[in-house]
């Protein structure tokens, strides 16, 4: 059964009928929107949650890429300070072989004339440089200048450095010997009985 409108365009049963159906079809829509709807946000927040992680990631892989970038810096000044010090080596050469090497015999004369040398005995036919040092009746003796002259002698060039000792005694050796046993002994320990 079907009505027709109304001239007032009262509802009729069949809008009636069509206003049910679109309101179970409407119904109907809204929930498979909604669900649509809400698989979409669940879905976006899956994504959100992804590109949080990929751009925790990137992060890291941006630290770790800086830290590479700073190690090959680290590495080029390295190899800027080893070809440095090849350098510097290489003119350390330069100079020894240029600047020191033609005088290095003067420099060697220059610095023995002021250590003291042993001559041996004194022969008064010799003249004895400055720093010799010689022995002379029992003593040691010291040339301050060049000289000729005896040791001992006033103004001779020479200074005594030792005079002749006294002789020591076996017992008195014997004694010194465990003195200096005694003194390098750890304390505590006794000494070994002969």
């Amino acid at each position: 059964m079907s009505y027709a409108a109304t001239s007032d365009n009262a509802p009729v049963r069949g809008d009636l009928y069509t206003n049910q159906l679109m309101s179970l079809v409407g119904a109907h829509v809204k929930q498979h929107v909604a669900a649509q709807v809400s698989a979409l946000e669940a879905k976006i927040a899956a994504l959100k949650f992804e590109v949080e992680a990929q751009n925790a990631e990137m992060a890291t892989m941006r630290s770790a890429l800086a830290a590479v970038g700073l190690q090959k810096e680290i590495d080029g000044q390295a190899a800027e300070m080893a070809a440095l010090r090849a350098e510097i080596a290489g003119l350390r050469h330069i100079l020894v072989t240029n600047a020191i090497a033609p005088v290095k015999d003067e420099i060697i004369a220059e610095l023995r004339k002021e250590v003291p040398t042993y001559v041996g005995v004194f022969r008064p036919d010799t003249t004895w440089a400055k720093g010799s040092i010689c022995s002379w009746d029992g003593a040691l003796w010291h040339a301050n200048r060049p000289t000729s002259e005896k040791p001992g002698g006033a103004d001779s060039g020479w200074q005594l450095c030792v005079k002749s000792g006294a002789s020591i005694s076996e017992k008195r050796i014997s004694t010194l010997e465990r003195e200096v046993r005694d003194l390098t002994r750890p304390k505590g320990v006794a000494e070994p009985r002969r």
